[in-house]
Parts: C-alpha cells; sequence; structure tokens
C-alpha cells in the first residue's frame, strides 16, 4: 500500500455525477444521427458543435470522478477525430442539402418557382456563414451555380 490513498467518492454525488454523463452521452448520440440525417443547415451546424461539446463535458465528468465515472473508448481521442473531421463532414451535408434542393426545386412546376427554391435554399445555407471556411463557401457557389 502507497503512503497516499484515494478518498472515495460520496456515492450521491457519484450517482449524479453518472446521470450527468448519461444525458451528457445520450445528447452526444442524438447528435450523431442529427448530423447523418438532418438537411437543414442550421440544425447540422449547431448539433456538431453541440457534440464536440457534450464529449468534452463528459471527459471532464471522467476527471472530476477520477475515473469512477468510465467511458468505453478514448475521449480525447474521439474528440480530436470530430474535429479533425469536420472539414469533411461539412463538405458532405453540404452535397446532401445540394442533391435535396436540386430534388426539391425539380418537383415545382415553373422554371420560376424552381429558381426561386433554389436560390432560397443558397440563402439558408449561407445564413451559417459563420460556421464556414471559404473553400466550404466556395464549395456552395460552385455547386449552386449562381
Amino acid at each position: 500500500m502507497g503512503i497516499f490513498r484515494r478518498k472515495k467518492m460520496d456515492k450521491r454525488l457519484l450517482n449524479q455525477y453518472a446521470l450527468q454523463a448519461n444525458r451528457h452521452l445520450e445528447i452526444y448520440q442524438d447528435c450523431q444521427n442529427l448530423l447523418l440525417d438532418t438537411l437543414n443547415p442550421a440544425v447540422f451546424f449547431m448539433r456538431y458543435e453541440l457534440a464536440i461539446e457534450q464529449l468534452e463535458e463528459l471527459n471532464e465528468l471522467v476527471k472530476v470522478t477520477n475515473n469512477e465515472i468510465q467511458f468505453k473508448g478514448n475521449l480525447r481521442r474521439q474528440i480530436k477525430n470530430l474535429k479533425n473531421q469536420q472539414a469533411e463532414m461539412y463538405r458532405e451535408f453540404i452535397s446532401r442539402y445540394h442533391n435535396d434542393s436540386v430534388f426539391r426545386a425539380s418537383k415545382l412546376k415553373t422554371d420560376k418557382g424552381q429558381a426561386n427554391n433554389y436560390i432560397k435554399s443558397k440563402d439558408k445555407i449561407l445564413k451559417e456563414v459563420s460556421y464556414l471556411s471559404s473553400a466550404e463557401i466556395s464549395l456552395i457557389n460552385n455547386l449552386w451555380g449562381i
């Protein structure tokens, strides 16, 4: 036995942290599903940020509890991977959103209606410009060709 002993955390406090950890994990998993499925730019970009935030909060709970709350996998690595995949995930979303915009516009009867719908879809994604790099804005401009 070493000189120092780690003091056990109060069970009630540990249970409270465990509930918080479960909630962070649920929100993270919900974000992951939405990142793959949503066609709403505001939802996509907000949920990407929220996914990272939830993993960071979960990582903090693991630290605060001295690993008494455990998580399968390496949280720091997951956070890093998610951040490293940002550009790829953004490009995939932009392409998915563009394809949906083309499909929706094609269902309209008039050329004017199609053009207006198409322009509105571009305007909608550009409202999220604070999340986008210049390369992603260029991609949007190239895809929409407007």
